[in-house]
C-alpha cells in the first residue's frame, strides 16, 4: 500500500470517476452485509480496518524522515480494537501499557538513535489514535446488548456512520463540483468550498434520515438534525485533518488500497471523530429514555 507523491488534480477525470463507482459498488453492499451480521464477522471486520489504516498513516509518515514501528504499530491497534469488542477495560489498559514499553524497549534496540522523540510520538499515534476512534464502530454494533434492546437495532446504529460518510462525501463532491466558488480552507485543501461543506450536512441529514425510515422508532426527527449536523462537522474536520497531515507531507493519496478513492485512511478520515460523537450521542440518549 504505497502513496503515491504526485500533483494534485483539480476534478477526477471519467475514468477515475468509474473506478469510485466500480469500487464502491463492490464494497458497499459487502459492508452493509458484515454490518447486519454483526458479532463477531462485524468485530473482525473493524479490527483489520483499524490495523490495516493505521499501518498506512505510520506508512506515510517515513516521508517526513521518522521510522515508527509500522507491524508493531498496526498489530497493537488490532489489539485495542479486539479489547474494545470484549470491553475489556482491564485487557485495554494492559495493552497500552505493554504496548508502550515495547516501543520504548524496541527504540532502545536501534543501532542508530537518530530522532527517537519522533519514532516513539508516531508510533504511539498511529497505534492508538486511530484504532481508539474507529474502533467506536464496534461500540456501535455491540450497543443494544448494554440495554438489553434487539441485537438488530444495532445494525442501524452501526449503519449511521457508514451512510453519513458515504452520503456526504457524494453531497460534497457533486454539489462543490457544480457550485463550489468559495474556498473552505485553501492552504489545507484548496478544492474543498463552502458550497461543498454545505452539500456535506445536507446530504449527511438526508442519510440520517434514511436511517429513521428503515429503523422505525429508534431515531426521531431531533436526532436527524442534531446527528446529521454534527456528525457532518465533525466528518469533515477529520477530512481536513488528513489534508493537513497529507499536504504537510505532499501526498495526494494514504495509499492505492481502493482504486478510484486511494487508502483506507483516505475513506475513513471522516469517521475519525464523527463515530465516536454519533456513538456517545445514542448511549446518553438511551440512558435518557430507558
Amino acid at each position: 500500500m504505497e502513496s503515491e507523491r504526485i500533483p494534485i488534480k483539480k476534478k477526477f477525470n471519467k475514468r477515475e470517476l468509474t473506478l469510485r463507482w466500480l469500487t464502491a459498488l463492490f464494497w458497499i453492499p459487502l459492508i452493509i452485509y458484515i454490518i447486519y451480521l454483526g458479532s463477531y464477522f462485524y468485530a473482525t471486520f473493524v479490527v483489520l480496518l483499524c490495523a490495516f489504516t493505521s499501518y498506512e498513516f505510520l506508512k506515510i509518515l517515513e516521508y517526513k524522515n521518522m521510522a515508527p514501528h509500522k507491524l508493531f504499530g498496526a498489530t497493537m491497534g488490532a489489539v485495542i480494537v479486539i479489547t474494545m469488542f470484549y470491553r475489556s477495560y482491564f485487557f485495554l489498559s494492559l495493552t497500552l501499557a505493554t504496548g508502550y514499553l515495547v516501543i520504548s524497549i524496541f527504540e532502545l534496540a536501534r543501532k542508530k538513535a537518530d530522532k527517537p522523540t519522533y519514532h516513539i510520538a508516531s508510533t504511539v499515534m498511529g497505534a492508538f489514535f486511530i484504532p481508539w476512534l474507529l474502533g467506536h464502530l464496534v461500540f456501535l454494533r455491540e450497543l443494544p446488548r448494554i440495554f438489553n434492546m434487539p441485537y438488530i437495532d444495532g445494525f442501524y446504529f452501526a449503519l449511521l456512520p457508514f451512510l453519513m460518510g458515504w452520503g456526504g462525501d457524494s453531497g460534497a463532491y457533486f454539489i462543490g463540483i457544480a457550485f463550489g466558488k468559495h474556498k473552505l480552507l485553501p492552504r489545507v485543501s484548496p478544492k474543498k468550498s463552502w458550497e461543498g461543506a454545505v452539500g456535506n450536512v445536507i446530504f449527511t441529514i438526508v442519510a440520517v434520515w434514511v436511517v429513521k425510515l428503515l429503523s422505525g422508532n429508534l431515531l426521531n426527527y431531533f436526532d436527524v438534525f442534531a446527528i446529521g449536523i454534527f456528525g457532518s462537522i465533525l466528518s469533515q474536520i477529520g477530512d481536513l485533518t488528513e489534508s493537513l497531515i497529507k499536504r504537510d507531507i505532499a501526498i495526494k493519496d494514504s495509499s492505492k488500497f481502493l482504486p478510484g478513492h486511494g487508502g483506507l485512511l483516505d475513506r475513513f478520515d471522516g469517521f475519525l471523530f464523527m463515530v465516536p460523537f454519533v456513538y456517545y450521542y445514542l448511549y446518553v440518549k438511551l440512558v435518557i429514555m430507558l
